[in-house]
């Protein structure tokens, strides 16, 4: 099924015969239907068959594969190496996006207001993701190159929207509020593409190769003792304890878990990751703990 603008149309179906003899192409059951389509500010499930006025670009709605109901989005017909993209421009307050993605071959990077925040690879499944962000209206744009030509296989899915309000504490940190607490500073997100436990942990955001990100956490109250979980993989991560080198930890698959004994009173500590390669460091912090 396939929307169009308004108006007649033509339709050219072409085959090229790979050998000789007649091709296996069959043509059936075309049939056509006029729709309104709905406006409407989200949540966006495609289900009205046609893009919403919020969204802008060349990516299509149709049946080719969804993750629930009839439709999704879908990129156009690229030649090799061609790129594109949609953008939604969402005006009204909110302080989470969620969406559905599958992109198998090719790798599709999410921009928010104009800024990469991540490129999520190719993968059989259905990624499902989460990311907070600063209350107020946002402009998501996911790009996708084509690594040959024809329609990637690309579609994005069931895109919605929440707004609650951070939940500010003295600790524990898991981040299961969604959002990053204010003791923390720091370019790092609350996101759920991995966690120790929960739903959610903290992620460095997109680097170049070599380029370095760091998160603190000034930590008021009076403690002895420090634990937290980290995973680090291909990337190294170091700790600072009020500004001096505590240790680094070195690339794993599992997930370390640390505890540190300070002295009695406040403490800063710093998260430091040197990117291997540029994209997104695989390093998440997750249940911090102070007592």
């Amino acid at each position: 099924m396939i929307d169009v603008t308004e108006g007649a149309h033509t339709y050219k179906w072409e085959v090229e015969a790979t050998q000789s003899g007649r091709p296996s192409v069959y043509l059936d059951d075309v049939s056509f239907s006029y729709t309104t389509p709905v406006s409407g500010p989200g949540p966006y499930g495609f289900e009205d068959g046609f893009l919403p006025p919020e969204f802008s670009g060349d990516w299509e709605v149709d049946n080719m594969a969804k993750f629930s109901g009839s439709f999704s989005l879908h990129p156009p017909l690229l030649a090799t190496a061609g790129i594109t993209a949609t953008e939604l421009v969402y005006s009204n307050t909110h302080t989470q996006i969620a969406f559905r993605l599958y992109t198998r071959y090719n790798n599709t990077t999410l921009y928010i207001d104009g800024v990469p925040y991540n490129t999520y690879s190719g993968s059989t499944n259905w990624h499902y993701i989460v990311i907070n962000v600063d209350a107020g209206a946002h402009t998501y744009r996911w790009e996708v190159e084509a690594t040959q030509s024809g329609r990637p296989s690309v579609y994005l899915d069931d895109i919605s929207f929440s707004n609650t309000a951070p939940v500010s504490g003295p600790g524990p940190y898991g981040f299961e509020d969604g959002f990053l607490p204010p003791e923390f500073t720091g370019g790092w997100e609350v996101d759920n593409l991995a966690k120790f436990s929960g739903s959610f942990s903290l992620h460095p955001p997109l680097l170049a190769t070599a380029g370095t990100t760091a998160t603190e956490l000034v930590y008021s109250g009076t403690h002895t003792q420090i634990a937290f979980r980290l995973y680090t993989r291909y990337n190294n991560t170091t700790l600072y304890i009020d500004g001096v080198p505590y240790n680094t930890y070195s690339g794993s698959t599992n997930w370390h878990y640390i505890v540190i004994d300070v002295t009695e009173g406040a403490h800063t500590y710093e998260w430091e990751v040197e990117a291997t390669q540029g994209g997104r460091p695989s390093v998440y912090l997750d249940d911090v703990t102070l007592n």
